[in-house]
């Protein structure tokens, strides 16, 4: 039968002092089959100040057709007439701002939730949370018997995870043409890092607070 023995050792590199709360370091169960644990804690870092949460567009709900009608309603020659470019994009961004408030309605949000990956089920999050549960009585015990069963529902996570992943991605490859926004959407899903304009600095020395001071400078 096999035995593990557990070793902590913990290096984490950082270019400041406590920048990871000591008290929060512990370990979780290993990912997949692997026989190293999980190391869990909280990073102190620094963020963008800028509000992530509060009142958003919520697109899907638009009355676009009504937008629409307004949009074509407007004599576009008149409104620019005799105006720069800079101008002209202040009349055109207000016109649009104006509508928008009109015909696109706001939404509560909080940017603290972290949505589920887009393959993730009801059956595969359940052998995740199986497994978890086996590896802390594995890790209280430390008896071959509740190691034998962690074991078991690692494997069955693992292959919950595959399944739900390979099934998720071939409905998406069968659908790609029938309904490209969820292929794009997966795509986009898959992206480490995400585009996005960062704080700019404005001539009084003040920084931008919101994606519409950024536009307007």
């Amino acid at each position: 039968m096999r035995y593990q023995v557990v070793l902590t050792q913990i290096l984490v590199f950082t270019n400041e002092e406590n920048m990871i709360a000591k008290d929060s370091i512990q370990m979780d169960s290993p990912v997949g089959k692997s026989d190293h644990c999980m190391k869990t804690f909280d990073f102190c870092c620094y963020l963008n100040d800028e509000n992530t949460s509060g009142d958003r567009f919520s697109y899907f709900s638009g009355n676009y057709e009504l937008f629409n009608e307004t949009l074509n309603n407007i004599d576009w020659d008149v409104q620019l007439n005799n105006k720069n470019i800079n101008e002209m994009w202040k009349c055109f961004s207000s016109v649009m701002s104006d509508n928008l408030d009109r015909f696109i309605p706001k939404k509560k949000t909080d940017r603290k939730f972290i949505s589920p990956p887009l393959w993730m089920d009801r059956a595969t999050k359940s052998a995740i949370v199986k497994k978890r549960k086996s590896w802390k009585k594995y890790k209280y015990s430390r008896n071959n018997l509740s190691y034998v069963k962690y074991v078991k529902d690692r494997n069955d996570c693992t292959n919950a995870v595959k399944n739900a992943k390979l099934s998720f991605e071939q409905k998406v490859a069968l659908e790609s043409k029938t309904n490209v926004k969820s292929f794009w959407n997966y795509v986009n899903s898959k992206l480490k890092t995400r585009s996005g304009i960062d704080t700019l600095e404005k001539p009084d020395r003040t920084l931008t607070s919101s994606t519409a001071d950024k536009i307007e400078f």
